[in-house]
């Protein structure tokens, strides 16, 4: 079956507040910008997710909120993980894992280093940084997302708002 993913790291996140805990900084306006541009660019390909799957902090619940509202999302399709925060490519293919597999279109949002080496295993050349508000979507085909691992790559786009949007 063929299955859609969309890894997002979270939009540019403002340091301005340095009593702020990590967990709850907040999107940079170039993050809410680039997270506007990013789901425009998401829609014109027509690759809106069914689901969407967000690390509980504050710049990825954001980014994933903007996004889905640009989609026209309802609220119960966006779905706070808190296994996704600052997570190790081991525990995202985990919390992808236990998605229903009637869901065949997914977004992930979520953080570095572990986005950046998550998707890169599935890439000819690894990824040396995905930037904030970068995307990878991947078309996969595996029956069910606890799968993962054994997928068929069918393709996957690089995307990164400084070059593409």
């Amino acid at each position: 079956m063929e299955r859609s993913l969309l890894m997002i790291r979270h939009g540019k996140s403002d340091w301005s507040d340095g009593r702020l805990r990590d967990i709850e900084r907040p999107l940079a306006p170039r993050g809410t910008r680039n997270a506007a541009d990013m789901a425009h660019w998401i829609a014109q390909k027509g690759l809106q997710p069914d689901l969407i799957l967000s690390s509980p902090a504050l710049r990825a619940r954001d980014t994933a909120r903007i996004m889905a509202e640009s989609w026209g999302m309802d609220t119960d399709r966006v779905q706070i993980r808190e296994a996704l925060y600052l997570a190790e490519p081991i525990e995202i293919a985990g919390v992808i894992a236990l998605t229903d597999p009637e869901t065949t279109s997914l977004a992930v949002f979520g953080h570095n280093p572990g986005f950046t080496h998550f998707v890169s295993a599935f890439m000819d050349e690894p990824l040396d940084n995905l930037p904030t508000a970068g995307l990878v979507a991947l078309r996969l085909d595996c029956e069910d997302w606890e799968d993962l691992d054994t997928a068929r790559i069918l393709s996957y786009q690089v995307v990164l708002p400084r070059k593409h949007l």
